[in-house]
């Protein structure tokens, strides 16, 4: 008897241990599409859509799924999550470990926009370094682009950026880079 109470204890014991990592081991990822990315009713880029989650949205991931697909040249599974207290199935090859991106901003003087593969927004920072930042499709504030640059070369804006996670063609990865989301003229 005495067995069998020890044995029914260990038992639940690993039951509560179990459904505690399965209640709170959840991992929470961030958003890391600029677009956001698309919650959808099962895993698969033609499965019916069920909401568009915005850039750094957090989410809670349930579980990965089988399926691995390639969007925008990243290979990466489906992931279960939950969303505004729906669940459903994301590419989690636009998720995040990074929470919450951080944001900085400095007064910087404005070289030009260089162009490669990408944009990229180059500066002078405060302290004379010069510096070149991804420029992202949905900036905030003045729009400067290749056919707008000359008039506003050497002048003065307060710039924020954020650590992002891009797609790079050229490493054929997932890379950690800066990207200016926000361009204004300082007060």
């Amino acid at each position: 008897m005495k067995k069998l109470h020890l044995f029914a204890s260990l038992v639940l014991m690993a039951l509560a241990v179990i459904l505690t990592q399965t209640s709170y081991g959840a991992e929470i990822r961030s958003v890391t599409a600029r677009s956001g990315i698309k919650l959808r009713s099962e895993p698969g880029k033609v499965s019916k859509v069920m909401a568009n989650i915005p850039l750094n949205t957090q989410v809670e991931v349930l579980e990965y799924g089988n399926l691995i697909e390639t969007i925008e040249e990243i290979e990466a599974p489906w992931a279960k999550i939950i969303y505004n207290g729906q669940t459903g199935w994301v590419f989690s090859g636009f998720l995040s470990e990074e929470v919450d991106p951080v944001k900085e901003t400095a007064v910087c003087k404005f070289k030009g926009i260089s162009v490669g593969d990408y944009y990229h927004f180059d500066v002078e920072m405060p302290d004379g370094a010069d510096r070149s930042f991804w420029l992202g499709r949905d900036i905030k504030g003045i729009q400067i682009n290749e056919e707008n640059q000359d008039q506003y070369l050497g002048k003065l804006f307060r710039i924020t950026w954020i650590k992002t996670r891009w797609y790079i063609s050229e490493a054929g990865s997932m890379l950690d880079v800066e990207c200016v989301v926000e361009v204004q003229l300082p007060n």
